[in-house]
């Protein structure tokens, strides 16, 4: 995730009361490398070594998708409850779209899961 969507995420949270959820939700997992050796390795895996680098960083993109899916519906459950100076109806549909984007994020965490054990069965070898 861009620092300025962690940035404006992380503001939202703490708009709404839930400011505590945004430091650990977005901070960058050891298994992360940086979006150009992702992006060249990513294109070229030759070795098993590669697959398995790969393999953790999708594990590690899974864990912070999933604690951003979390993030979201407590975003959710805030909005709930009402913001100072919106309407019932808008607050609603901040509600709606934060557990929208809540399931996105699991379905996100759910195909960066797959893809890191299709990394990992290549990296062992043929079955």
């Amino acid at each position: 995730m861009n620092t300025d969507r962690r940035t404006t995420i992380g503001a939202l949270l703490a708009a709404a009361g839930a400011g505590s959820l945004a430091v650990s939700a977005f901070a960058r997992g050891p298994g992360e490398m940086s979006e150009a050796e992702f992006k060249r390795l990513s294109m070229v895996p030759k070795t098993p070594a590669d697959h398995r680098a790969l393999a953790k960083h999708y594990r590690a993109m899974a864990v912070d998708h999933e604690a951003e899916a979390k993030t979201f519906e407590a975003l959710g459950a805030a909005y709930d409850k009402g913001l100072p100076g919106v309407g019932v109806g808008p607050a609603h549909e901040l509600a709606r779209a934060a557990r929208h984007a809540a399931e996105h994020s699991r379905d996100f965490a759910e195909a960066a899961s797959d893809l890191a054990e299709v990394h990992e069965g290549i990296a062992a070898g043929p079955i």
